[in-house]
């Protein structure tokens, strides 16, 4: 409603309100149009003001000062009908997002664009549109600082909308740019500036015109400001844009498609240059399964108590160098690990010749889950230059009540010395900070780094010759052990700690458990599906946070742990509940069964809620795929366990299921824009619709699993509409799932797997490497769910236990992987990694048929050799080694001693049913 403090004008400006409105679309304003705000009457100038109930507008010093509700309309607005135009604007934001104090070109209430800033996580320029009911967000740039004025602007091109912003007083810098939608083919009606938000197709909540549309919460208090709107006539053909760019526009991968196409393989240091790091890592750190756990957040501070609020830790030093004017505190921080790969964190700070280092680390006694966790402090301060330095240190501790003094000493440190202190402090709010001894803190380190030393050694099973992947693969292996909870005996994988997913969601639960027998945590992971076991109902759902998609992926894992540890009394023991969740799965279809019509796509279906962001029941070929693979899973884990009669019953009703699934989606298959789309909620093709028949955001996240589940043949059609989608309208970038303008890599691993299937290897070393620029912390190997790969900023949820296993998984598929009877060796190894002098290890590697050992040794660029130790449980039918030489030729000669049959293609041996150690001589 409109405010009373504007209830007179807004009463007088009725008719003229109506008359703006009715012909906005036929009226053209002329142009060039400025807008100075010399005068407090909006009216007499043309515009129409609209405001939320309690928000204000008013014209002061030259300016349009907005004061209102972080998620509430305060706007003013007058008609446009103008095309091929550049509008522009000086800006001076507040809080908000979607909400965000804007310039807007608005054609109706479900087609118009936004361009802003935000004031979030430093500063990004932002762009909203809504495109016939579907919204979609764009991040371009995280270069804004400060809340000062900054000038932008979006110019409106026949083709295109560019968003633009001015830093050096002057020349217009294009942030970003869009295809001009179809819906937008008209000039757009209004010119609107402020605040607002409107959609009525998928959003019913928001259907008031012009934007005038209110959150639920309405946020905080905040004021902004506009001055100086302009708007000016372009030449259309200014914003012509090359084949290359309209393609990215359309969504290709073009960075990806760019790095893939340069010589030899990609790599990380040209992966890596596009975009900037992570801004905010985190870390965990503690003892493994323990339910708690510490972090370490951007600025060196530290989390004691679990909370969610990751903006300010409890614990932190404060410094200053006395022969300087700034603190060392503003200087920024630098993060590593012990070893680079131990959860032991070292942050570092610089400030002319005086440097201080933090070290945390978690500790209990005998590095056990059950006692008390404390998290021991170093401090080492340290004068590099010659002249005595004196330094005023304090460790605080932040409670509700304020911030208290630990300890606070005045240091005098000579030159080139330093000085150290050492404190403990145990896991629990408002818990007490202790002064230590150097002798105590040295040898809790010490236990700390044997212990941890001694756990990842067991999961060495690979040494390439990348440091930076050989230390990330054993920190994610690290970081998932801390997010794992004993609580009263059960072991809790959860997704994630230290107040942000700190519970279990099955399906990440259940593929970690599958990475764990990968790396032979055997043990660990038969306890940890045997804690998930417990989880099961007594009528058979296994449902833990996820959806749906947890119970087959609990079955999966399981049949995937007795592929590894062939453990028959484990498997024996298991059945029952193997037998509970198939009966429910074989139950819950008939039930559907009942209530459908044989002729309909969803025939045969399920209606559920498919995973944890969709809440709704809905037919969804991620669960159907899954569940499917769930029920064939069960049929080899009862037919081992020697239940043969139940074992045939399952696999029957699996069979059954598989053609359901498949003839449902040969009905579904829908052409949009002269491309092939399979939607995956059959019914109601929503994930396409929200998103614009691209395969952004959900689409692509989701079509990832359905690849995953291994239930479409890699080549078939439906998993090549899906891949292509994925691939050509939004859904990857730098070979990375595309998320909210951002990435979630690890959603990815299903389309990197599909690619491996299909001899596609860069793109799997490609995302490999994006993931490692882009989806962790760049030094301490610390994986996000999702971060806004444009400017670096990422969500606080870190380490992320499903990212970490899919990261580990595609990386052990690289190396070793499974294919019915064959093994697969090499088959993703970069190039780069089999340069002369070189060599790619494999030690003791768990796979289905056993372990497998091998080398490959580049002695000189004419040869390859390879020493391989097959596995003796189980003769795989052949084993493939590739060896992708980093000149790209193909092998012309293979010796075997002993021999052995075998045959060669390109750059791949194939070796039939050995069964002893083989010494090869690849020749090129």
């Amino acid at each position: 409603m409109k405010s009373d403090s504007f209830k007179n004008a807004v009463m007088t400006l009725i008719l003229i309100s109506i008359s703006f409105i009715s012909f906005a679309g036929d009226r053209e304003m002329e142009l060039p149009f400025t807008e100075n705000f010399s005068s407090p009457d909006l009216a007499a100038g043309g515009w129409i003001v609209d405001l939320s109930e309690g928000n204000s507008i008013e014209v002061r010093d030259g300016a349009l000062v907005i004061d209102a509700w972080e998620n509430t309309y305060a706007h003013i607005e007058r008609p446009l009908g103008c095309d091929s135009v550049r509008v522009s604007c000086e800006i001076k934001p507040g809080f908000g997002v979607s909400w965000a104090t804007s310039i807007i070109l608005y054609w109706d209430v479900n087609n118009w664009t936004q361009f802003s800033i935000l004031l979030e996580r430093g500063g990004t320029s932002y762009c909203a549109q809504m495109v016939e009911g579907i919204p979609s967000e764009h991040r371009f740039s995280s270069s804004i600082t400060d809340n000062n004025w900054k000038r932008i602007s979006i110019a409106l091109g026949e083709e295109s909308l560019h968003y633009c912003s001015i830093s050096d007083g002057e020349n217009w810098k294009e942030e970003g740019v869009t295809l001009r939608p179809k819906s937008f083919k008209n000039p757009p009606s209004l010119l609107i500036a402020g605040k607002g938000y409107g959609q009525d197709k998928i959003e019913p909540r928001y259907p008031a015109e012009n934007m005038d549309n209110d959150y639920a919460d309405k946020g905080r208090r905040a004021q902004s400001m506009i001055r100086n709107i302009r708007v000016n006539r372009l030449d259309p053909n200014s914003l012509t844009f090359s084949d290359e760019q309209k393609r990215e526009l359309l969504g290709f991968d073009i960075l990806g498609e760019k790095e893939i196409a340069a010589p030899g393989d990609p790599v990380y240091e040209s992966i890596s240059r596009y975009f900037p790091g992570m801004k905010f890592p985190k870390e965990a750190i503690g003892v493994k399964e323990h339910r708690d756990e510490f972090a370490v957040l951007p600025d060196g501070s530290l989390k004691t108590d679990g909370t969610l609020d990751q903006s300010e830790g409890v614990l932190f030093l404060e410094f200053a160098d006395q022969t300087v004017s700034a603190s060392l505190r503003d200087s920024p921080c630098c993060k590593k690990l012990v070893n680079d790969q131990l959860p032991v964190v070292i942050a570092e700070y610089e400030k002319g010749n005086t440097s201080v280092r933090q070290t945390y680390f978690g500790w209990s006694k005998g590095m056990s889950p059950d006692e008390e966790l404390f998290v021991y402090i170093g401090f080492e301060f340290v004068n590099r230059g010659e002249t005595p330095v004196r330094i005023a240190a304090a460790l605080r501790h932040r409670e509700k009540e304020g911030v208290g003094a630990v300890w606070e000493e005045n240091l005098q440190i000579d030159g080139k010395k330093d000085v150290r202190r050492f404190f403990k402090t145990p896991f629990m709010k408002g818990a007490k900070t202790q002064k230590i001894q150097k002798e105590e803190y040295d040898l809790a380190l010490r236990q700390t780094v044997e212990f941890w030393e001694k756990i990842l050694q067991t999961g060495t099973r690979f040494v390439v010759p990348e440091k930076r992947v050989n230390d990330a693969y054993r920190a994610w292996l690290a970081y998932n052990f801390l997010d794992v909870d004993k609580r009263n005996g059960v072991f809790e994988p959860h997704d994630g700690n230290a107040g942000f997913y700190d519970v279990i969601y099955g399906y990440s639960a259940a593929v970690y458990c599958i990475a764990l027998d990968m790396y032979g945590f055997s043990e660990e992971a038969q306890k940890y599906l045997d804690s998930l076991a417990t989880f099961i109902s007594e009528d058979g759902l296994f449902e833990v946070n996820s959806g749906l998609i947890d119970m087959p992926a609990l079955l999966v894992a399981m049949d995937e742990h007795y592929r590894y540890a062939r453990d028959q009394a484990w498997l024996e023991r298991i059945a029952p509940d193997v037998i509970r969740m198939s009966d429910w799965i074989i139950r819950k279809r008939r039930e559907s069964m009942m209530n459908q019509k044989k002729e309909s796509p969803i025939y045969g279906l399920i209606k559920y809620r498919p995973y944890c962001d969709y809440i709704q029941p809905t037919y969804s070929y991620l669960s159907d795929a899954f569940l499917c693979m769930g029920l064939e899973a069960a049929g080899r884990i009862l037919h081992s366990a020697g239940m043969e009669e139940k074992a045939k019953a399952v696999k029957k009703e699996s069979l059954q299921y598989r053609e359901a699934i498949l003839r449902s989606m040969s009905k579904t298959v829908i052409e949009r824009d002269g491309s092939e789309m399979l939607p995956l909620f059959p019914e109601t093709a929503e994930l396409l619709k929200v998103v614009g028949y691209t395969a952004r955001d959900y689409y692509t996240l989701v079509g990832g699993i359905v690849l995953e589940t291994g239930f479409l043949p890699p080549d078939s059609r439906y998993a090549f509409l899906i891949r292509n989608l994925i691939e050509t309208r939004g859904g990857l970038l730098l070979g990375v799932c595309t998320f909210k303008g951002g990435i979630d890599h690890a959603y990815t691993y299903g389309y990197w797997m599909n690619c491996m299937e299909r001899g596609e290897a860069e793109k799997v070393i490609l995302g490999l490497y994006a993931s490692m620029a882009y989806g962790m912390s760049r030094e301490t190997y610390s994986a996000v769910e999702v971060t806004q790969i444009r400017t670096g900023s990422n969500e606080h949820t870190l380490p992320h236990l499903y990212s970490n296993t899919q990261q580990l998984r595609i990386l052990r598929n690289m190396l070793v992987r499974e294919d019915g009877n064959k093994l697969i060796l090499a088959q993703a190894v970069p190039r780069h990694w089999l340069e002369k002098g070189k060599s790619v290890e494999v030690r003791s590697a768990p796979t289905h048929f056993g372990e497998v050992s091998y080398r490959i040794v580049v002695s000189d660029q004419n040869s390859i050799d390879v020493r391989l130790e097959p596995p003796k449980r189980q003769k795989p039918e052949a084993i493939h080694i590739h060896l992708r030489h980093p000149e790209e030729t193909f092998i012309k000669e293979v010796i075997v001693i002993p021999d052995v049959p075998k045959e060669f293609s390109g750059d791949t041996i194939i070796l039939k049913s050995p069964h002893e150690k083989v010494e090869i001589k690849a020749l090129y």
